[in-house]
């Protein structure tokens, strides 16, 4: 948008009108406002849509709604799918704190040729969450608590960009 604003280009040149947003009428709002009324082009390459044309709107309109539909199709067929797995006993995707993810050896592997794993207690994590809630239950303020997980070497999200539970998570 400050490119668009300060007028350093004439054209913009997009890949695909979707890539802006996710929702269709979102990016035909964008190249309208931001592009078309402030007297520019727009030309998105793989859907032969330019904005010199008088067909543009037409076409924005059909990619989009056409994008809209595509993203819902995958999201049903991405949900089943983690459905299937799950009602299987499979994790399906990051286990959390208090858990741990057991390989599953007699399960068919992955479609990236990993072992299945099925989601497990963590059971010296559980004693410690149990004694936190316990002691938060009586009153005992989060910071305390934080200060008492990183004493004990409380773990942490495996995705933590800290390596440990913040103050703030």
């Amino acid at each position: 948008k400050y490119i668009l604003d300060a007028k350093l280009i004439n054209v913009l040149l997009l890949f695909k009108v979707s890539r802006l947003f996710r929702l269709g009428y979102k990016g035909y709002e964008f190249v309208q406002e931001h592009v078309v009324d402030a007297g520019m082009r727009a030309i998105s390459v793989t859907q032969g849509i330019d904005t010199n044309s008088d067909s543009w709107r037409p076409l924005l309109y059909m990619h989009g709604m056409m994008d809209d539909l595509l993203l819902q199709t995958m999201a049903d067929h991405c949900r089943a799918g983690l459905e299937s797995l799950f009602l299987q006993g499979y994790t399906t995707g990051a286990v959390g704190v208090g858990f741990k993810s057991i390989p599953i050896l007699s399960a068919p592997h992955t479609l990236r040729g990993l072992l299945r794993t099925r989601p497990a207690i963590d059971e010296p994590a559980a004693a410690l969450i149990l004694q936190h809630f316990q002691w938060m239950r009586d009153g005992m303020p989060s910071s305390e608590g934080w200060r008492r997980w990183r004493k004990a070497d409380g773990p942490a999200d495996p995705r933590a960009t800290l390596g440990y539970r913040s103050d703030r998570s």
